[in-house]
């Protein structure tokens, strides 16, 4: 991403590190559209609580900006990779990737240098909500 500004937070395997997380993203949003910043919060919400219910480790928050694009990633110690359900309509729980695969511009899985994943979503700047998906 050209001009692209990223930044990196370390969160505690606390479930109270959720709301750290959205107010993290909410900042790298800064002057962006209400609806692009309340999205990569939900979206960001639900990464980070599935590497608190299904990883292990350290938890580490990436947000990459640049004109055109936001970049949320959420890295784990645990491997393996996340996957959309399709809960029963009395599940409570398990709609999470449900939610990234279709408000996403696109998501994904990478392997870190070491060891785990780091999930990933990118979110178009000024387009609408999953389009560009691939």
């Amino acid at each position: 991403m050209d001009g692209a500004r990223r930044a990196s937070f370390t969160l505690q395997r606390d479930p109270t590190e959720v709301r750290q997380a959205r107010q993290h993203v909410a900042r790298a949003c800064d002057g962006l559209a209400r609806d692009l910043v309340e999205i990569a919060q939900l979206l960001a919400t639900e990464l980070v609580t599935n590497a608190l219910d299904h990883g292990a480790g350290e938890i580490t928050l990436g947000i990459t900006r640049s004109d055109h694009d936001l970049r949320v990633d959420v890295g784990d110690d645990a491997p393996g990779r996340p996957r959309a359900s399709t809960p029963g309509s009395d599940q409570v729980r398990g709609r999470g990737m449900l939610l990234v695969e279709a408000m996403a511009a696109a998501w994904g899985v990478e392997p870190p240098a070491d060891k785990g994943k780091r999930v990933w979503f990118r979110l178009r700047i000024g387009a609408p909500v999953g389009s560009g998906r691939r």
